[in-house]
């Protein structure tokens, strides 16, 4: 097969999954790694993808209707998330009430967090086991569990989150989009995290590159209403336009 025969089915595979690992081209094309690797990074210098960790997501504005499980959602990006989430820890001040989103991003913080006198909130499982690993003051919430990212949902989520005052929250977005704002797949956990971004004094979105210009179905807070934390923007116009709206973090 040569070169312009994969380059149309990698970009026709992402036009019906908007996302695709490295692996998964392997077997689709039947070829080797490292081949899958030089065409990504040629389709990525070409603009007509975007290489992140592990595989590729479309460019386009696309619109996400399916969550990707947590395990998945974990590989992509690594290096950024890490990055992120690094010069989000630094933000948590000593006596902080600090609120803490479901998300790989925001599952990064932990690493970087040594904050003792704060006390922290989350609504992720797992976030929650490596705050207690770190013997930190720790809350959960509770409520129902969605299975594949293993964050806390629901009615009594809800109600237990209005009892809350939070100084300060970071929250995890399927998409960054400047007409749709923040985006998720899923209206209950969307509730979650609007209630989260009222409640709290100061919000900030951890997003990695392969956030911008995606949308997903649930629109959970518009751009002004939380800082972004990202790595530098190579999109000069895209930084520009977002800048109009709110604070811009670059790591």
């Amino acid at each position: 097969m040569i070169a312009n025969e994969r380059y149309l089915k990698i970009l026709n595979f992402l036009d019906a999954k908007q996302s695709v690992t490295i692996s998964e081209l392997v077997n689709l094309l039947n070829i080797s790694e490292s081949t899958v690797r030089r065409d990504l990074a040629t389709l990525d210098k070409e603009k007509k993808l975007i290489k992140v960790h592990g595989g590729a997501i479309s460019n386009k504005n696309s619109h996400i209707i399916q969550e990707e499980s947590l395990e998945y959602k974990r590989f992509i990006n690594q290096d950024e998330k890490k990055i992120i989430a690094q010069r989000a820890s630094s933000l948590i001040k000593p006596k902080d009430f600090v609120y803490i989103d479901a998300g790989t991003t925001t599952y990064e913080m932990i690493n970087f967090i040594n904050e003792k006198s704060a006390t922290y909130l989350t609504n992720s499982i797992p976030i929650a086991q490596s705050l207690i690993s770190k013997n930190l003051n720790t809350i959960i919430l509770g409520g129902k569990i969605k299975c594949n990212t293993q964050a806390i949902i629901g009615s009594f989520a809800k109600e237990y989150l209005q009892n809350f005052n939070f100084t300060i929250g970071f929250f995890g977005s399927n998409g960054v989009s400047l007409q749709n704002g923040y985006t998720t797949p899923d209206i209950e956990e969307a509730i979650i995290k609007k209630i989260a971004m009222e409640k709290s004094d100061k919000s900030f979105v951890l997003c990695d590159s392969s956030k911008f210009n995606l949308v997903s179905s649930i629109t959970f807070a518009s751009l002004k209403e939380a800082f972004i934390i990202t790595t530098k923007i190579k999109d000069i116009q895209l930084l520009e336009k977002l800048k109009e709206h709110t604070k811009i973090l670059e790591v």
